[in-house]
């Protein structure tokens, strides 16, 4: 509608409800959205999950805490020094030993941020398979068509030595062989020092 003489926009609505209930944009435009598809707003749910105590601080659980190091300590490696323990597993744990149960239990983010507190690492341990492409068979042959091509080319290069770094004498020269790989040949070999 129109107020006036100014047009009233759902972006101005949005911009004056978040500043009378001093909350965001975003926040208010989420509920617009969910009202329009729903033509209601579901029951907020801040404030009502389970609440649960954290002993990881509480001087009375000092003995939770030293059977938790213990338990990290006596599993986590396996045979052959391979590793054993998993973040799920701790946290397992974690509940049976304090008797929580499904909803009421520790997460395991929660519990892997215990064991960074108590001095413990967590890794990251993926299998994964490492292909070296330059032993691919189509890599091999393209560099075997390439080195053919050189050879013919090679008494119409302009080449230089190695040693002296001289342009050497090639009066059928023709061509100026230009590469790069992944490594330089003779970088910084005639720098100026000052």
């Amino acid at each position: 509608g129109i107020r006036n003489g100014n047009e009233t926009t759902k972006e101005s609505l949005v911009s004056t409800a978040s500043d009378f209930l001093e909350l965001s944009p975003r926040s208010v435009l989420k509920w617009c959205v969910e009202y329009e598809l729903e033509r209601q707003l579901s029951e907020s749910k801040r404030g009502k999950h389970t609440k649960t105590f954290t002993p990881i601080h509480d001087p009375s659980y000092e003995d939770f805490r030293n059977k938790l190091r213990s338990f990290i300590k006596d599993h986590s490696l396996g045979t052959a020094g391979t590793p054993n323990l998993t973040i799920k597993k701790v946290t397992e744990w974690v509940n049976e030993y304090l008797g929580l149960q499904d909803d009421d239990g520790y997460s395991e983010r929660t519990v892997g941020g215990w064991m960074h507190y108590l001095g413990f690492g967590l890794v990251i341990v993926k299998k994964t398979l490492y292909i070296d492409g330059h032993e691919r068979e189509d890599v091999i042959a393209d560099r075997e068509r390439l080195g053919r091509q050189l050879d013919e080319l090679k008494p119409k290069l302009l080449t230089i030595d190695d040693d002296t770094l001289q342009i050497q004498d090639n009066p059928a020269a023709e061509y100026i062989l230009i590469s790069q790989d992944e490594k330089i040949h003779h970088s910084n070999d005639v720098q100026q020092r000052y």
